[in-house]
């Protein structure tokens, strides 16, 4: 066999092999999906249960272990209840921000199963929400966005759009609208909780009005099992009170709303839940989503040896040269994976290394053949791509300005972080939209310790240009 039937059948070995993985590796994304969609159901099953028992730091331990599972599932609906139940549970602690984050993740889910019904849940509960930041004119534009879906509403959320609308007018004091629409709410209402709040708002436009007869009429009709139905109550009747010059009683009804306002006050801390949040996302996540990637690297790994057998096949005339240029090649991928060093001395044993290797690379473009050179040539090629991507992680975490790096940049830094900081690789690979360099540049800057004003100084750029980055980043991380 001569030397060129010996370079094509070990190309032929090469796509056999080639061909097998990627039909393993097809197989087994199939089975990770059917896991993966069990996987969420049990987990979904579990927060359900931990939220009937009132748990909500287990239902959202069990409910963030759910969306690590979000990128293998495969169609919108468990993503969806996921979404939603982490904006819900954020919402009953009064984790408002957290809450429209997730609510927000939820809707688009909705949009693309097109439920009319789950995007009217989603868009409501983001209206009670606003309301609830203070934020009425937001809690009005997202109510009108959920009037437009009104056709396809049943009788609950009709009554919970009347409810937001008598809301948002009772704070405009619009009287007479309010009471009209508290009204039909409470005719539409399914359930005490809800009919209870509708006459609340009812009564309350009476009593802004002035007229005492029906307000004390709604007074005594309003449900007052729960907290919050005692809560409107006792509300409504210091308010009415107070109006009518009956201090004594008003005082009173004042006295028990502070009583049961401390007691829902101690039910409703959300410190330790926004906390457990971050935690996982920092810890967690991270490292599940490194782990399910150990399979695929495996399989790359397994193609690089090919490739590099290959290499050594086509070098076979000029060893000792060869053996010192792969020599070269293998130190710099292991200091590309040693911990311990520093990037500034990466940087440097790179270059140096670079150097010696483009000597070598001169000696063999005196005596190879024309297909040695060439594959010469795409090995130096491929190490001065690690080097570019080991300057730029250099630039970035030195505090250089890198305020004229784009995609170029961003390819060669994508390229070095798998073997230099496969978590941060792992991180980047995870984003729900594509990146921009800029983003990719300040993820970078975040994992190493980076503070804001040396973000600021790196990107020079303002502070309000820093935050427009961390805020579209928060939406695609």
């Amino acid at each position: 066999m001569t030397h060129y039937q010996g370079i094509r059948q070990t190309w032929r070995s090469a796509f056999a092999v080639g061909l097998l993985v990627w039909c393993l590796i097809s197989c087994g994304e199939g089975n990770n999906q059917q896991g993966a969609t069990a996987q969420a159901d049990a987990l979904l099953d579990s927060a359900m249960t931990y939220i009937d028992l009132g748990d909500d730091q287990r239902a959202m331990m069990a409910l963030k272990q759910a969306e690590g599972l979000i990128d293998e599932l495969p169609d919108a609906k468990q993503p969806f209840q996921i979404t939603y139940y982490i904006g819900w549970v954020n919402e009953r602690n009064r984790a408002y921000t957290l809450a429209q984050e997730y609510y927000g993740k939820a809707l688009v889910y909705a949009q693309e199963m097109q439920r009319p019904q789950l995007q009217l849940d989603v868009l409501l509960r983001r209206t009670q929400t606003f309301f609830d930041m203070n934020q009425p004119d937001s809690a009005w534009m997202t109510n009108q966005e959920a009037a437009v879906l009104a056709n396809h509403a049943d009788d609950s959320q009709h009554a919970l759009l009347l409810r937001h609308t008598a809301y948002y007018e009772l704070q405009r004091d619009s009287f007479d609208n309010a009471a009209q629409h508290a009204y039909q709410s409470a005719i539409m209402a399914q359930d005490s909780t809800s009919m209870g709040e509708a006459l609340a708002l009812l009564c309350a436009a009476y009593i802004r009005q002035g007229n005492d007869t029906q307000a004390e009429l709604v007074m005594r009709t309003m449900p007052g099992q729960d907290g919050a139905m005692r809560r409107n109550r006792l509300l409504l009747q210091g308010e009415y009170m107070e109006g009518k010059g009956d201090y004594e009683e008003a005082m009173k009804a004042y006295k028990q709303l502070v009583g049961i306002n401390d007691s829902l006050a101690r039910m409703q801390r959300n410190v330790e839940l926004v906390s457990l949040q971050e935690r996982y996302d920092r810890e967690v996540l991270s490292r599940e989503k490194a782990e399910q990637r150990i399979w695929y690297s495996l399989a790359i790994i397994a193609l690089l040896f090919i490739v590099f057998g290959t290499w050594l096949i086509l070098s076979r005339r000029h060893r000792r040269i060869y053996r010192r240029y792969h020599e070269g090649l293998r130190d710099m991928n292991r200091q590309l994976g040693a911990r311990e060093l520093t990037i500034s001395e990466l940087k440097a044993d790179i270059d140096r290394r670079l150097t010696e290797m483009q000597t070598l690379r001169q000696q063999l473009s005196q005596f190879s053949s024309q297909t040695a050179r060439r594959e010469v040539e795409e090995i130096f090629t491929s190490v001065s791509d690690t080097k570019a991507g080991i300057d730029v992680l250099h630039a970035i975490v030195s505090g250089q300005n890198i305020s004229q790096f784009g995609r170029r940049e961003e390819t060669a830094l994508r390229q070095v972080l798998q073997p230099v900081n496969p978590q941060l690789a792992a991180q980047l690979d995870s984003a729900t939209q594509p990146l921009t360099p800029k983003e990719v540049f300040y993820c970078v800057m975040q994992h190493y310790g980076m503070t804001d004003e040396q973000k600021v100084q790196s990107f020079c750029c303002t502070p309000q240009a820093l935050r427009s980055i961390k805020s579209r980043l928060g939406k695609k991380l």
